[in-house]
């Protein structure tokens, strides 16, 4: 998601249902950089009957026109909804909340099962045959010639049909 001018973040509200602890990602690009990463939280959410949201405060200097949202981790996680607090930059505007667009999971959803075979039991660590370094071996400088002060262009004949 994006935004035509710059905006400063605030805070981020996740929706979620977890099984674990994950980790929200939030990287932002500022004109004429790219997109980075600017903050890692670890969340999870509480076990209970009702979504609770998850607050994230955001350090005072994530700002950017284009922002991408992260939430990773070992767990599994049911996202509901997201909003960020944001206000633009350079113009005398108030803070609002921003509902980030979320597709819904499917109700059929489950945890995919991953074909790894189990390691059988007469297991070993395999010997690697490595040679050991002579006795008389020396280490040998690379015939590297020095880069004069004032280099010049050398051309290099690639795709020259002859």
């Amino acid at each position: 998601m994006g935004f035509e001018t710059p905006h400063l973040f605030r805070e981020v509200e996740v929706l979620a249902d977890t099984d674990g602890p994950m980790t929200f990602v939030i990287a932002t690009e500022v004109p004429g950089q790219d997109l980075i990463q600017r903050y890692r939280f670890e969340f999870d959410t509480p076990t209970s009957e009702e979504r609770l949201p998850v607050n994230i405060r955001l350090p005072g200097n994530v700002r950017g026109k284009l922002h991408q949202l992260r939430i990773e981790g070992q767990h599994s996680c049911r996202l509901y909804g997201v909003r960020i607090y944001a206000k633009p930059l350079g113009i005398k505007s108030a803070w609002r909340w921003y509902v980030i667009p979320v597709a819904p999971t499917p109700e059929g959803w489950s945890k995919a099962a991953l074909p790894i075979v189990p390691t059988p039991e007469g297991w070993e660590a395999a010997r690697l045959p490595i040679v050991p370094t002579a006795e008389g071996f020396d280490a040998m400088p690379l015939p590297l010639k020095k880069t004069p002060l004032e280099p010049s262009w050398v051309d290099i004949p690639v795709d020259v049909i002859e």
